[in-house]
């Protein structure tokens, strides 16, 4: 039961459920918009530094997921921040622009 808390509450699975239910929910009559930003904002927020992570795990880089080891944090947090850089001025200026949903 602890196992299942701690994978369905862990920070990805956040990460990328909450783009979805606020893109669909923003865009309402228009679902097909709501998808494309939520699959703009989940890749670039929780699959690549969640593959980051998993990768650092594959290659013995890091001891667990969760990363418990404090010393282990620093650089997967670091590069996982990097893939939504190019997401966060593309969001402000659509957003002034008009292009953005509501």
């Amino acid at each position: 039961m602890a196992r299942i808390g701690t994978e369905g509450f862990a920070p990805a699975v956040f990460a990328a459920a909450m783009p979805l239910i606020i893109a669909l929910h923003s865009t309402a009559p228009a679902i097909a918009v709501g998808i494309g930003w939520a699959a703009l904002a989940v890749l670039f927020c929780s699959v690549v530094p969640y593959g980051i992570i998993w990768l650092g795990v594959r290659r013995g880089r890091l001891t667990d997921h969760h990363l418990g080891v404090r010393e282990q944090r620093r650089g997967p947090l670091s590069t996982g921040c990097c893939p939504s850089l190019p997401v966060c001025p593309d969001s402000f200026f659509s957003a002034h622009l008009g292009r953005s949903p509501p």
